[in-house]
């Protein structure tokens, strides 16, 4: 449960980072970006986030009342999460560009941290068939 807490932190940082370059792409002037391109980099980012907050809520409810569920709740919750957090970090990659990698910008930090966590307790293809396993 704690990664997939950790996973839903570091998504919404690298959210918050995409977002910041969206606001920010009308004032770059001297390159030629599509903001929509760039617009629907964000969106995507940010509805994989809130696909995974839900689940991620219904695990730590489960953990809470000790729901005899709750094994399959959290490993729910650790593959959308890790799914998601995967998915920001490559879509705040490649909505920076190369910056993302150096150390002049902190989104290196967010997503080395969501590659790592990603792989912790776990894959999500582990989780997923454990879901699946508990349902058939």
């Amino acid at each position: 449960m704690e990664g997939s807490i950790d996973s839903l932190n570091q998504v919404d940082c690298s959210a918050l980072l995409n977002r910041s370059l969206v606001r920010a792409a009308p004032s770059i002037s001297s390159i030629h970006i599509d903001k929509r391109a760039i617009g629907r980099q964000a969106a995507d980012a940010l509805l994989a986030l809130e696909m995974a907050r839900p689940v991620v809520y219904r695990a730590a409810y489960s953990l809470a009342h000790q729901a005899p569920a709750a094994s399959q709740h959290v490993s729910a919750a650790k593959a959308r999460a890790s799914e998601a957090a995967l998915l920001v970090g490559r879509k705040a990659l490649q909505c920076h560009g190369a910056i993302a990698y150096s150390y002049e910008h902190d989104l290196h930090l967010w997503m080395k941290r969501c590659w790592g966590l990603a792989g912790a307790w776990g894959d999500s293809g582990v989780h997923l068939a454990r879901v699946g396993a508990a349902i058939l």
